[in-house]
């Protein structure tokens, strides 16, 4: 017979496990911008440095909707075209905001990596918005 198992201490092992020193997830208090939080100590520290984390992960799927997908290296490859054009021909840089108008898709995806690997501010607009809305 087995033993029975007490299911807050189980969870409490498994985060500890997880999130505990040495953890693939381990939190610890550290100083963020002059506040003290809980933060992951394995993490990249900006979006660049995930976004180029993520281009590691090669042909493996990145994005999978109904009708199509997405590996890691075509995603970098997408975001890295765009964003030559975005800062080539309409000269976004750091700190410009690049509104985003389109309904949930790849291409959503790409517009934002694409815009914050400039350093540039993405504004989501509403798909759902009228023309008089979008414009104001």
């Amino acid at each position: 017979m087995t033993a029975a198992t007490d299911p807050g201490a189980l969870m409490a092992e498994v985060i500890g496990r997880l999130c505990g020193p040495g953890g693939e997830f381990e939190i610890a208090e550290q100083d963020v911008l002059g506040v003290s939080m809980p933060v992951f100590t394995h993490r990249e520290r900006s979006l660049g440095e995930l976004l180029v984390a993520a281009g590691e992960h090669g042909d493996r799927d990145y994005l999978v909707t109904a009708d199509r997908g997405i590996s890691y290296a075509e995603h970098a490859a997408a975001v890295a075209s765009l964003a030559r054009e975005l800062a080539t021909v309409h000269h976004v840089g750091k700190g410009d905001r690049v509104a985003i108008l389109a309904a949930n898709s790849p291409e959503w995806i790409v517009a934002f990596w694409a815009a914050a690997s400039l350093g540039a501010i993405t504004v989501g607009y509403n798909a759902w918005w009228t023309p008089t809305e979008i414009r104001y």
